[in-house]
């Protein structure tokens, strides 16, 4: 196995298909907080963790989710900031991103209401940005849901 590949399997993103879902929902975290892409390409994203993990020493089970946070607060300009203490290595290591299959589940039961679905993604997506938390795919279905539940609760 190849040093990047086992540095990413330690860090929970175990094969090509999840790399780039999780690119994926670095790239959207930026966009969201308004700021370029350009340094957060797959393999600027691939240092960051390296040095963090492997350079600093902090907690490869929590780097991801910890760079999600990064790339979401627009103070951040680049990456490699998460090889620095703050605020993201203080969350548990168990606020890992949904799994893609509870996603799925979720994602169909947020099919099912129809035109709501656009409304409630949308106020997930901005409730998460008020609250400086990474608006990723799962983040945003997971908040969605939880509005949804809210909603319909008795």
């Amino acid at each position: 196995m190849r040093r990047h590949d086992q540095l990413l399997a330690a860090c929970g993103i175990h094969n090509q298909a999840r790399w780039d879902d999780y690119v994926a929902q670095v790239r959207a975290a930026r966009t969201t907080a308004g700021q370029p892409l350009t340094r957060w390409s797959p393999s600027h994203l691939r240092t960051a963790l390296d040095l963090a993990v492997r350079g600093r020493g902090w907690p490869a089970d929590h780097a991801a989710t910890a760079l999600l946070q990064v790339a979401a607060d627009p103070d951040t300009r680049s990456p490699a900031r998460l090889a620095e203490a703050g605020p993201w290595w203080d969350a548990p290591p168990d606020d890992q991103p949904c799994p893609t299959a509870d996603l799925s589940a979720l994602q169909a039961e947020l099919d099912k209401v129809g035109g709501l679905r656009v409304q409630l993604q949308r106020t997930a997506r901005q409730q998460l940005a008020a609250e400086r938390l990474p608006v990723t795919r799962g983040t945003v279905i997971t908040r969605a849901i939880e509005l949804l539940h809210n909603l319909t609760a008795p």
